[in-house]
């Protein structure tokens, strides 16, 4: 399991934990393969993120922490690594607005550098200057130190 704590402004204390292997939590969830477009498919594929730049960060930046942060009243963004990114992870294949939330909410505090949301949009591209990224490319660019 892996605990990420919040640690930021306007924040609240509390943890999110990951299991390392999508398939226990299958099995302690007594669930099939999740469908596309339900909230497990979105569970899964938000711990897929978090699995890979666990990895990341293990094999490239090992003093780096993966963190996450919300705010009182719930607003949150999936994970942030040191102050370089804000990452949010939302499993649809078209990032509305209402999407950029959180990471819009973050951005007033200055805090990173990229802002960024990982999908399954087929297409990468920039909105109100938030990295919005197909998450092969996102990997694809994560390894090549991009």
């Amino acid at each position: 399991m892996y605990n990420l704590c919040c640690n930021k402004r306007k924040s609240i204390n509390s943890s999110k934990f990951y299991f390392f292997d999508i398939a226990i939590v299958r099995t302690l969830k007594n669930i099939e393969v999740p469908l596309e477009g339900n909230n497990e498919f979105g569970e899964f594929f938000e711990q897929l993120i978090c699995m890979e730049l666990r990895a990341w960060i293990n094999y490239t930046r090992p003093k780096s922490k993966l963190t996450y942060w919300r705010t009182k009243t719930g607003i949150e963004v999936d994970f942030c690594i040191d102050d370089e990114f804000a990452i949010e992870v939302k499993s649809t294949e078209n990032v509305q607005e209402k999407n950029l939330k959180g990471l819009k909410t973050l951005k007033e505090e200055a805090i990173f550098k990229r802002y960024i949301v990982i999908s399954q949009e087929p297409i990468s591209r920039k909105q109100d200057s938030i990295e919005i990224w197909n998450w092969k490319d996102f990997f694809s660019e994560l390894w090549n130190s991009k």
